[in-house]
């Protein structure tokens, strides 16, 4: 994970994503939350709401108050 935030600070979204899907995809909730992250960073707000719920419904703090900064914003 590691090497995907490195990718990230380096703005390189898509090398960090390809770092972190398999974790995420296996209930990694940090990877979870970094893909939520990233994909608000790209403006995909679908796929960020996808992610960002299932680290917060995973029990991360950060996720949580993330997952519920973006449904507040939604409902604007």
């Amino acid at each position: 994970i590691k090497e995907a935030t490195d990718f990230m600070m380096q703005r390189n979204f898509q090398s960090a994503l390809d770092i972190l899907l398999a974790y995420a995809e296996k209930g990694d909730v940090e990877s979870q939350l970094l893909m939520g992250i990233i994909y608000l960073e790209l403006k995909n707000i679908e796929k960020a709401g996808e992610w960002l719920e299932k680290a917060a419904i995973a029990g991360h703090p950060k996720g949580q108050a993330l997952f519920a900064c973006f449904l507040t914003r939604s409902l604007d």
